[in-house]
């Protein structure tokens, strides 16, 4: 009781407590320190246990509750992406004031984050690139500059892996970031190509590790197959999504390259930055713009404002004429579509072998990652105009030039692979062919009765937007 005696003294010094004698008296229960057995108790071991027990109890749900509580959290964290939380909020701003920025950051980290995100959170059918070291090596003089504009290419994918393999890499080589690249999987297929459940002589396989995790680019599935004029809309609406003021899209049945034998050189990529630098100009003070062509349409820059007012392709002209309407109806409101140079576009029913070796010079592959940052390229063929490039371009031209006096067609590549009947999700071959096709001249002819006889230029022949299914009876 020496400490009762200390605490007593202690206390008696102040008026409150020294008026109240027996305070401490009846608190001492609570303050003693250890617990001696009462008359009533006889100090035998059980009862002497008794008090341990109700501390073990104690602590143990204690520590329960403490469990718990972590386990819970860590639950939220795996399942509920914090930093995509305040997408659930609807946004407040106005079209025009809620577009988010289209600079990549200096920082490295966020300058090659993928321009659709890191996190498959936002779409259930994207799927990011995953990595930091990617191949093959671009070349020095068509790396992209660390401060740039963010720059979204679309390539939609329908059939055969191997020529989209061709014009990725090939913008790749000419300087385009990897991480503003997207593929559209419209194969049709549902998750067939993520799960890896076709073989490679499928028509509509895709070959998902190599894209993400070799060349850096993503991938964003469409739900269902989609025509041509689906697919438009379906970029657009992703972009308007994404508050994206433009975005780029292209053919897959290019090849790529910059204009390596001119001097002073500039790449691909940069004279594409120039060109959107005067588009976006032009945009912001007013300039009636709604795409801009480098080379006709097989690679296209998107005002998103301007196809706002157009409104959407026509998906009942499903292919062939639908970009005659579409285009028609921009000229009709008053938009212009300028034509435009970045570089070699050529319009390709084949593919170049070996393909990585074709398109960039011959680099050294670290073998770890702490080797990453000392993979040089050699000084063997890494300069512009090189024996490689000139074989190249020669080789591309070669195969355009087939395409275009091709007896069966310009599209021959489409149907190039026979395989991957019977597997999952994937429709015949063959069937597919003839069920394309009949789907195409349905369109053509949809077109002639939405806008009377005439040409694919309707802005030529006079046409208006009162013109648009004049013919057509009202229904009773």
């Amino acid at each position: 009781m020496g400490l009762l005696s200390a605490l007593s003294a202690f206390f008696s010094k102040f008026p409150n407590f020294a008026r109240r004698p027996g305070w401490i008296a009846a608190h001492a229960e609570s303050l003693r320190l250890h617990r001696f057995p009462t008359e009533d108790e006889d100090g035998d071991e059980e009862n002497l246990r008794r008090p341990s027990k109700l501390r073990f109890h104690l602590n143990f749900k204690i520590i329960f509750l403490i469990v718990g509580m972590i386990t819970a959290t860590i639950l939220l964290v795996k399942f509920v992406d914090p930093p995509h939380i305040k997408n659930l909020a609807r946004p407040q701003a106005s079209y025009s004031s809620s577009v988010v920025p289209m600079w990549a950051s200096s920082n490295t980290e966020s300058e090659t984050t993928p321009v659709l995100g890191q996190s498959s959170f936002d779409f259930a059918m994207y799927f990011p690139a995953e990595g930091n070291n990617f191949f093959p090596l671009v070349a020095s003089y068509n790396e992209p500059p660390r401060h740039r504009p963010k720059t979204p290419l679309f390539v939609p994918f329908t059939r055969n892996h191997n020529m989209m393999r061709q014009t990725i890499l090939g913008y790749i080589a000419s300087g385009w970031p990897r991480e503003d690249i997207i593929i559209i999987d419209n194969s049709g297929t549902a998750d067939a190509n993520n799960l890896k459940l076709l073989s490679p002589d499928n028509p509509f396989f895709l070959d998902y590790d190599l894209f993400r995790y070799r060349y850096g680019v993503s991938i964003l599935q469409t739900s269902v197959l989609l025509n041509f004029a689906q697919i438009q809309n379906f970029m657009l609406r992703v972009a308007m999504a994404r508050h994206w003021p433009y975005f780029f899209w292209s053919h897959m049945d290019v090849g790529i390259l910059s204009h390596e034998e001119e001097t002073p050189y500039t790449s691909f990529y940069t004279r594409v930055l120039n060109v959107l630098d005067e588009a976006e100009k032009g945009r912001i003070s007013g300039k009636k713009w709604a795409a801009k062509f480098f080379n006709f349409d097989y690679l296209t820059l998107i005002n998103v404002e301007a196809w706002r007012h157009v409104g959407q392709w026509d998906v009942f002209i499903p292919y062939y004429a639908t970009d005659c309407d579409a285009y028609g109806r921009v000229k009709m409101l008053g938009y212009q579509i300028d034509g435009v140079h970045a570089g070699h576009i050529w319009d390709v029913n084949n593919f170049v072998d070996d393909p990585e070796s074709r398109f960039f010079p011959p680099a050294v592959e670290p073998k770890s990652e702490k080797d990453s940052d000392s993979a040089n390229h050699t000084s063997e063929d890494n300069a512009p105009g090189s024996a490689r490039f000139q074989a190249l371009r020669k080789e591309l031209q070669k195969i355009q030039d087939a395409k275009m006096s091709d007896s069966k067609g310009r599209n021959t590549w489409q149907n190039m692979q026979k395989g991957g009947k019977g597997e999952p999700w994937t429709y015949d071959p063959k069937g597919f062919q003839v069920a394309w096709w009949e789907m195409a001249e349905d369109g053509r002819k949809l077109f002639r009765h939405k806008w009377g006889e005439g040409g694919c230029d309707l802005f030529e022949e006079k046409k208006t937007i009162e013109d648009m299914w004049k013919d057509v009876k009202d229904e009773k």
